[in-house]
């Protein structure tokens, strides 16, 4: 007879990722305990976790790039901003096409290799759509 297994999800403070990953693994029956960083989240005053706004990787990209005045883009700054955000640095082509069809970013030089894009961001951001809160 096969043992079901079930996944559980839960947010904590950075501070209490260690601590927390020890507590877990000591129990048995707990199998790969994984810390994954969240990004776009903030906990409400309920203590629900609820996304900051909407939108996929590439808005929040833009959003980045807006935030800390980035004026010019290679495909090695986009995998870098991925990997702090953890998520898969091999993403970056998927981010660089959207945010180029988007306007935002203009492709510098000639030649074969286009490998910087320079920033043009819009004075206003479009407003990133709304996210349901399933709690």
């Amino acid at each position: 007879m096969t043992k079901e297994i079930s996944r559980i999800e839960l947010f904590c403070d950075d501070t209490s990722v260690g601590r927390i990953q020890r507590m877990l693994t000591q129990i048995k029956g707990v199998y790969d305990v994984k810390a994954v960083p969240v990004v776009n989240a903030a906990v409400k005053t309920n203590g629900h976790v609820k996304a900051i706004s909407g939108g996929n990787m590439a808005q929040q990209f833009i959003a980045h790039m807006a935030k800390t005045k980035t004026t010019v883009v290679t495909p090695g700054y986009i995998k870098a901003w991925l990997e702090k955000q953890g998520r898969s640095p091999g993403s970056y082509n998927y981010v660089l096409k959207l945010a180029v069809q988007a306007g935002i970013l203009k492709q510098d030089g000639g030649g074969t290799t286009k490998s910087s894009y320079t920033v043009h961001m819009p004075k206003a951001l479009p407003a990133p759509r709304k996210v349901k809160n399933h709690a």
